[in-house]
């Protein structure tokens, strides 16, 4: 009998996520734990919010909003805040809002960290939702979760004249992997597939300075970089 759930649901999952809305797939991801379990907040999302990764990511950002005078941040995929929390505290000078499709954690967020006209959060759908301008928009690992087509969307979604900041799950070494291998949305990414998203490599073409590689094991790392509008 488990037997035959995990084959229905490994038959189900990829046919929930590839006919959902994006708000469904990722609040049934939350809803069930599928970045895990680790954290001390009700929403866990994944192991790249941890602090081992997350503190020179938040000493790069910190560099780059002095030397660019930043006054307004956008996150777009915020997941549970822990990340944009250590972002918030190393740059009090500046106002935040992030934004997820999850409705529940939204709500969340804006009961426990909200501030006004300082820190907010707001339920949108990057792949089509009018989005807020800022000064620097930030997107980390969450194109990895989505399809190419997603990706597109999102990419001519953003708003014009924003810095963009993009963090991505990739293998370390690029020998003998399939860039941007296409996928439907949802918890999977596309390390696991010898793939990842490289927003300078077809179809997407955009060009990138990095800033940042974070090493995870010695096959994977995150790495940031600022795309070039």
């Amino acid at each position: 009998m488990r037997r035959l759930k995990r084959i229905v649901k490994r038959i189900w999952y990829p046919i929930f996520c590839r006919f959902s809305s994006n708000s469904r797939v990722f609040s049934e991801i939350y809803r069930h734990k599928r970045w895990g379990d680790r954290s001390d907040l009700p929403f866990d999302s994944g192991l790249g919010s941890i602090d081992k990764f997350t503190e020179p990511y938040i000493q790069v950002l910190t560099k780059f909003i002095q030397e660019n005078q930043i006054k307004s941040v956008v996150d777009l995929g915020c997941g549970n805040f822990r990340v944009g929390e250590k972002l918030i505290q190393s740059n009090d000078k500046i106002t935040y809002i992030g934004i997820d499709v999850v409705d529940d954690l939204i709500k969340y967020l804006n009961q426990t960290y909200s501030k006004t006209d300082v820190i907010k959060f707001e339920k949108r759908d990057i792949t089509k939702d009018k989005l807020p301008f800022a000064d620097l928009i930030l997107i980390r690992q969450v194109f990895q979760h989505l399809s190419n087509r997603d990706i597109k969307k999102a990419i001519n979604n953003l708003p014009k004249n924003s810095m963009l900041i993009v963090s991505e799950h990739q293998p370390i070494e690029e020998k003998n992997i399939m860039y941007n291998k296409d996928i439907t949305r949802g918890s999977g990414i596309r390390i696991y597939q010898q793939s990842g998203v490289y927003l300078n490599k077809p179809p997407f073409n955009l060009p990138i300075k990095k800033l940042l590689q974070c090493n995870l094991n010695e096959n994977e790392c995150i790495r940031t970089f600022q795309v070039m509008r």
